[in-house]
């Protein structure tokens, strides 16, 4: 069984979809700002938003922008 404390760091529902949201606004906000300097489509930062490829792909465009130089 489990205690109020654990209980308490459980999200469902609506507070999951929430909290989904906004880390997924963390990542792709800067991104959409920051792609268009490197040459890439800004949309490509909406991948952030899909939640099984959002970290990865963000992760991949992160290494991708440290490699390149700036046009």
């Amino acid at each position: 069984m489990m205690g109020n404390a654990e209980q308490m760091f459980m999200l469902t529902g609506f507070p999951a979809f929430l909290m989904m949201l906004v880390v997924s606004l963390l990542w792709v906000i800067p991104l959409f700002r920051i792609l268009p300097r490197f040459g890439f489509s800004k949309w490509l930062a909406c991948l952030g938003f899909i939640p099984v490829v959002g970290p990865i792909a963000v992760l991949i465009l992160l290494w991708i922008l440290a490699f390149s130089e700036a046009k």
